[in-house]
């Protein structure tokens, strides 16, 4: 019996490690597979992060007709409107009207002294009135001349009367042989003296009239030429009150009192507040399609009004293109010169193309890679997107996504090392 018993217990002692053995497996085996589960949840975890729904903002891939504008701000500015220069020198006494205030043709806008010029209106009539004195006293003593002349031509001519008569006589008694020729000859030669004379007085008579006639005319150009400079210091002087050139309203007034004024110096600008237009500031990128006529909307924060470009400016100011923009519809109310507004510029219109509502890093002619969302999955994945044509509110696409395709449009730059994202 002790042989057989023994050769029974040691069958039973291997199957007992065995057993344990297994169970150490076992247990190893579901050790390892619990942390491949847990080390694949968070590598998953890891890959795609979560992102609340709620706070980003979602697109859908549209096809269709894609409008294609380009935005810019600017302010509405007069079509009319004159710089008022200061006419003369003078100290600014009072400024009688204020911006805003309309005002008519000729109306005072600022009132200026200048007593240099005040001087210079009491000489110009001091020379006026000398001038004027001496003309009446040149008129008198060449009509004084005249008159003396005219007397002696008067004096001669009863001389030459009496000695031609004489002559006359003479000659009668020379040929009845009562006088000697001699004697006749003489009272001949006399006669003719004095006819000679009178033709000489006569002549000299036209010749000093003439003569009493252009110092007379230099006598009233230098009256005229007096008179023009005090007309002119008149002028002057008036011109202290600078005035409006035109009716409109005041939009500025760029002086103050007491300001010492230089001549042709802007003091004020008009304007005709009921005649606008719109001039935008455009981003040098966006206005290489703009063109003249192109259909614009103005939002004046009081209403919308349509226009057309009317000029583009060929000039580039700080990055940006002045397009001036021409009004077609009635102003709104509170409309005035220098109020703010924007302006959409409609540059054309694409049918049939992919398009959707523009992402916050989108730009044309680059491709982006943005999170197309996987309804599916309750996630996004990451995928390129190449956009073609920009709006102000849309972009082109042209690969990379199909209509009806859901985008996040938000900012997703934190999330730029994942490829997906879950939403919740």
């Amino acid at each position: 019996m002790g042989p057989a018993g023994a050769s029974s217990d040691i069958p039973r002692r291997g199957s007992g490690k065995k057993r344990v053995l297994r169970v150490f497996l076992y247990t190893a085996l579901v050790v390892i597979a619990v942390a491949a589960i847990t080390a694949g949840l968070s590598l998953w975890r890891a890959a795609a992060p979560p992102v609340d729904k709620n706070s980003l903002w979602f697109g859908e891939v549209q096809f269709g007709e894609f409008v294609r504008q380009v935005r810019g701000n600017g302010t509405l500015v007069p079509k009319e409107m004159w710089w008022v220069p200061a006419p003369v020198e003078g100290r600014v006494e009072s400024i009688p009207v204020r911006p805003g205030q309309a005002v008519a043709e000729g109306e005072a806008l600022i009132e200026m002294s200048n007593p240099v010029l005040e001087r210079d209106v009491l000489d110009a009539e001091w020379k006026v009135d000398a001038a004027e004195a001496e003309l009446r006293k040149q008129e008198a003593q060449l009509a004084s001349d005249l008159v003396d002349q005219e007397d002696a031509i008067v004096t001669l001519s009863a001389q030459y009367e009496v000695s031609k008569l004489q002559a006359d006589r003479d000659d009668q008694l020379q040929q009845q042989g009562l006088l000697s020729k001699i004697e006749r000859d003489t009272s001949a030669a006399k006669a003719r003296e004095l006819a000679t004379r009178l033709d000489l007085a006569q002549k000299r008579l036209t010749h000093r009239a003439a003569l009493h006639d252009a110092q007379l005319a230099v006598q009233h150009a230098t009256l005229q030429q007096m008179q023009g400079m005090l007309e002119l210091r008149k002028k002057q002087q008036d011109d202290l009150h600078i005035r409006a050139n035109h009716a409109g309203v005041v939009q500025q007034i760029l002086v103050e009192e007491g300001q010492q004024l230089q001549a042709s110096i802007s003091v004020a600008k008009l304007a005709r507040p009921d005649a606008l237009k719109a001039e935008l500031k455009i981003a040098e990128t966006q206005a290489k399609d703009i063109l003249d006529g192109q259909p614009v909307s103005i939002d004046t924060r009081n209403g919308l009004i349509a226009g057309r470009v009317s000029r583009i400016d060929p000039a580039v100011l700080e990055g940006t293109v002045t397009v001036e923009v021409e009004l077609v519809d009635e102003l709104p109310r509170g409309a005035r010169p220098d109020l703010a507004v924007e302006g959409v510029i409609e540059l054309e219109r694409v049918q049939d193309v992919l398009h959707v509502e523009r992402p916050v890093e989108a730009r044309s002619g680059l491709t982006v890679p943005l999170f197309k969302v996987n309804e599916a999955q309750n996630g996004a994945v990451r995928v390129p997107i190449e956009f073609g044509r920009a709006s102000v509110n849309q972009i082109e696409i042209l690969r990379g996504v199909e209509q009806g395709d859901r985008l996040i449009l938000s900012d997703m730059t934190k999330y730029e090392s994942h490829d997906r994202v879950a939403l919740r």
